[in-house]
């Protein structure tokens, strides 16, 4: 299944790639208004110098986290090679790595743990972990960008799902991130949680 996912990933990166080279007037719009309102989510955050990014793809959102936090490390991982090395050159300075957001095992904390359109492809168990995962790497911030909806289950041609109906207020809540900021989009949403001062 693993490889099944790599090559599908591999391919949809492409893609996706592809639509970012080219900003046609409808995708140009969608990435310039993602880029912009997280820019603006991610100046909330304060201090910041460690990131750990979830599924990086080509490094599009690693890109906006590099110019908002210079100085932070930055370690960003994807299951694709071939994505992690456009990412390699489309953003300089970060610590990129292959790696299975699902399998990946860190010793260390990050002042922030951040995901695009990532958690909306798991399914439930694996949902459950990652973010389990993320309590644990997680010191002050964990952020996720993602298309909510009505809680349909959509099927992809790869036989995966779009999963629309994981409450993320209510995930990042039950693993003591009591403060969640949510910065609303055309079909997606940001979502900023928050220890709070008392962790």
């Amino acid at each position: 299944m693993k490889a099944e996912l790599t090559e599908y990933w591999t391919r949809r990166g492409r893609r996706y790639y592809r639509e970012f080279r080219r900003k046609s007037a409808p995708e140009k719009s969608r990435y310039d208004g993602q880029v912009a309102e997280s820019q603006r989510a991610l100046t909330t955050m304060s201090p910041v110098g460690s990131i750990l990014e979830l599924a990086c793809g080509f490094g599009r959102m690693t890109a906006v986290l590099r110019r908002t936090f210079p100085a932070a490390y930055i370690l960003a991982c994807d299951l694709s090679p071939s994505q992690i090395k456009k990412a390699g050159k489309l953003v300089k300075g970060v610590d990129f790595r292959v790696a299975d957001a699902t399998l990946l095992d860190l010793d260390r904390t990050f002042d922030l743990v951040v995901a695009c359109e990532f958690y909306m492809h798991l399914p439930d168990d694996d949902f459950t972990l990652v973010m389990d995962n993320v309590s644990k790497w997680s010191r002050r911030f964990a952020a996720n960008v993602d298309y909510t909806g009505t809680g349909q289950l959509l099927p992809t041609e790869s036989g995966l799902v779009y999963q629309f109906r994981h409450d993320y207020v209510e995930a990042y809540h039950q693993r003591a991130f009591p403060v969640v900021r949510q910065y609303p989009l055309p079909s997606q949403t940001i979502f900023v949680a928050e220890r709070g001062a008392a962790e």
